[in-house]
C-alpha cells in the first residue's frame, strides 16, 4: 500500500481504468447503460488531507494516508433498489474468503483481468442512513493492493437531495452520531452545561 499521500495518487492512478471497468460491468449486470450512469471521480489533495486531519489526525500528522479509501471513485446511478440489490449480489461475492473470483468477474466482463480485485468492505446506508439521512452503498474495492471506492446512489434520491443536500450531508459528517456526545475547547468542567460526555483538548473528560 502506498503510504505518503504523493504515493498514494501514483499508485492509483494505473487502476483507475480497471476501476471504472469494473464498475461498467456491474452497471450493465443490472441492465443499466454505463456510459450514462457511471462516473468516475479523483479527490482533490485538499480534501483529502482535510478528511485524514479529521478523521485520522494522528497517521495524518506523520504523513501515514493508507487510510484513505476513496482517492481514486466512480459511482453508479441505479434507478431501483433491486438494481442496487443486483449489484451488491455480485460484490458479495468478492469478499477475503472467495475462492472462486472468476465467476463474478465474467459476470462483469472482466473475467481476463490479471489483477487481484477483493471487496473489502461494503456499507450499505440504505440499511443504515450516514449522518443526515441520506442513503447510499460505500464499497472499498482492492486491486492489487490498493483500495478505491464504488459508489452506488438511488437517482430519484440523488435527485431529490440536489448540491444544497449533498453540502449539508458533508456539513453533518463534522458531528458524531452519539447525540449524548458534545465537544468543549477551553472551558472548565464546571462550566459544562446540559447532558452529556465532554472532551477537553488536554485529555480529560466530564459527563453530567
Amino acid at each position: 500500500e502506498a503510504f505518503t499521500m504523493r504515493l498514494g495518487y501514483a499508485a492509483g492512478l494505473p487502476r483507475l481504468e480497471l476501476l471504472y471497468l469494473f464498475s461498467a460491468g456491474l452497471a450493465k449486470k443490472a441492465g443499466l447503460d454505463p456510459g450514462k450512469v457511471v462516473q468516475w471521480s479523483v479527490k482533490r489533495p485538499s480534501r483529502l488531507q482535510n478528511k485524514a486531519t479529521m478523521l485520522f489526525p494522528a497517521q495524518c500528522a506523520v504523513n501515514d494516508y493508507r487510510r484513505s479509501t476513496d482517492v481514486y471513485r466512480t459511482q453508479i446511478v441505479a434507478d431501483t433498489c433491486k438494481q442496487i440489490k443486483l449489484m451488491l449480489s455480485v460484490l458479495e461475492c468478492l469478499g477475503r474468503e472467495t475462492f472462486d473470483r472468476v465467476a463474478p468477474l465474467r459476470k462483469i466482463g472482466i473475467a481476463g483481468t490479471r489483477e487481484h480485485l477483493v471487496v473489502e468492505r461494503i456499507q450499505n446506508r440504505f440499511a443504515r442512513p450516514a449522518l443526515g439521512g441520506y442513503p447510499d452503498v460505500l464499497v472499498s474495492l482492492r486491486i492489487s493492493g490498493y483500495v478505491c471506492e464504488i459508489q452506488l446512489h438511488l437517482r430519484a434520491l440523488e435527485a431529490l437531495s440536489g448540491e444544497s443536500g449533498r453540502a449539508l450531508f458533508k456539513w453533518f459528517k463534522h458531528f458524531s452520531r452519539d447525540a449524548g456526545s458534545y465537544a468543549l475547547t477551553n472551558q472548565e468542567p464546571e462550566d459544562a452545561a446540559a447532558q452529556g460526555s465532554t472532551h477537553y483538548q488536554t485529555g480529560g473528560r466530564y459527563t453530567g
